[in-house]
C-alpha cells in the first residue's frame, strides 16, 4: 500500500494537465523564469549555483532532493536559457525508482523508446510537445538520472557534441 501511494504521489508531483507544457517539480520547461523559481525555492532548499551550462548559455542551479517528497530522490538541477527561461531539469535518483518513475511518467506522455532488459543498463525516452523526458539507469551504477530537456536544449546539446566529435576526430587524425 505505501508503494502504491508513494507512486500515485510521485505521479502528482512530476505531472500536472494535459493542456500546461511540460511540468516538472511544480517548474514549467520553457515557461517558468529563473526569478520565479528562486522566490518559490528560497524558503524551501538552499540553491546552489553550478554555473553556466555551455549548451543553454544559462544559468544551473542545483539543490538537494529533501525539497520534494518522493523517495529516493537525491538532486536535482534546473537549467535555465540565455533568456533566464528554464530548459531543463535533471533529477538524480536512486536506481531502484525506475519502475514507479516509469509508470508515472508514462501514464502522461507517449514512450518513444524503451530498453528494460533483466540485467543491464535500462533507459526511457518520451516525447512531449514541447521537451524530451529520459531516464537513464545505468546497469552499474546505484543511481538513475531523470532528465527533462526543453526541445531547443536537447537540440544545441546534439549539435554541440557533435561538433565536440568531428573536431576530436580531426585533430586526431593530424596526428597520423
Amino acid at each position: 500500500m505505501k508503494n502504491l501511494l508513494s507512486t500515485f504521489a510521485l505521479f502528482l508531483t512530476l505531472t500536472t494537465t494535459a493542456m500546461a507544457g511540460t511540468t516538472v517539480l511544480n517548474v514549467e520547461i520553457g515557461k517558468t523564469t529563473r526569478q520565479q523559481f528562486v522566490t518559490e525555492m528560497e524558503t524551501k532548499a538552499e540553491l546552489i549555483n553550478k554555473g553556466i551550462n555551455k549548451y543553454s548559455s544559462g544559468e544551473m542551479l542545483q539543490t538537494s532532493g529533501k525539497a520534494y517528497d518522493i523517495e529516493g530522490l537525491y538532486s536535482v538541477l534546473f537549467i535555465f536559457d540565455a533568456n533566464n527561461l528554464l530548459a531543463g531539469v535533471v533529477m538524480n535518483m536512486n536506481k531502484n525508482a525506475f519502475d514507479r518513475v516509469y509508470l508515472a511518467i508514462g501514464s502522461k506522455y507517449k514512450v518513444v523508446k524503451l530498453e528494460k532488459p533483466f540485467v543491464g543498463n535500462r533507459y526511457a525516452k518520451f516525447k512531449t510537445k514541447d521537451a524530451t523526458i529520459e531516464i537513464v539507469a545505468p546497469h552499474l551504477s546505484f543511481e538513475m538520472d531523470v532528465n527533462y530537456l526543453s526541445t531547443e536544449l536537447e537540440k544545441q546539446f546534439k549539435k554541440i557534441s557533435q561538433e565536440e566529435s568531428n573536431a576530436k576526430k580531426r585533430q586526431e587524425a593530424s596526428q597520423f
